[in-house]
């Protein structure tokens, strides 16, 4: 009997490190692999963001995708109550950011989902035709724009998605849920890429 739980847990503990090197592997390929040229900005983009209550950083999240360096673009924020806090500094978002910015009142409740709802009210309102949908609590770097949209390039390409991390985590569990992401799932999806000839999905 013991022996044959020894073998159990040595075929778990190879089962783990073969997955971790898989993991380490692909890891390895995926940024040895040259990233497409940036973006010629001659898409233009819609930004569809869902949002519900206030998260922490909301206002520096929400202003990262105005201040973008890409030239036509809109950023589309929906919210389904007109009495939600972050109603307020939207409005001020919106006035900081003329034209850019643009808040809309997705009341009308379609299916079970309020977020898929909400999403489903911004892409009618969207002039462009591609989308970036992306959540409330996100901040991106001032070339995230051209830096999505450039694998659109290709033809094949119809969908791009993206990792995620915690932005300077301020508590022990939100660390380690970061840290889960770093070498957990963002190499989990990696692995996934490898085994499908190409990742054929996207993440959210």
């Amino acid at each position: 009997m013991l022996v044959a739980l020894q073998i159990v847990l040595l075929l778990l503990i190879a089962g783990s490190v073969g997955f971790y090197a898989w993991c380490a592997i692909a890891v390895g390929r995926f940024f040895a692999t040259p990233m497409p040229e940036t973006s010629t900005n001659d898409k233009p983009v819609s930004v569809m963001i869902p949002v519900c209550g206030v998260d922490e950083y909301a206002i520096e999240n929400w202003s990262s995708f105005c201040q973008q360096d890409y030239e036509n673009y809109e950023v589309l924020f929906g919210v389904m109550d007109r009495q939600d806090p972050a109603v307020p500094i939207l409005t001020e978002l919106v006035e900081k950011f003329p034209g850019r910015a643009k808040l809309l009142f997705c009341e009308e409740v379609s299916g079970v989902n309020y977020q898929v709802s909400n999403l489903i009210h911004l892409h009618k309102a969207a002039q462009h035709e591609v989308v970036v949908i992306a959540d409330s609590d996100i901040r991106v770097k001032s070339n995230y724009l051209c830096t999505v949209t450039a694998p659109l390039a290709d033809p094949s390409v119809g969908v791009v998605t993206c990792g995620y991390l915690a932005h300077d985590p301020q508590f022990l569990v939100a660390a380690l849920a970061s840290m889960g992401r770093c070498i957990d799932f963002i190499p989990s999806m990696l692995v996934a890429r490898t085994m499908d000839g190409g990742m054929k999905c996207a993440f959210g």
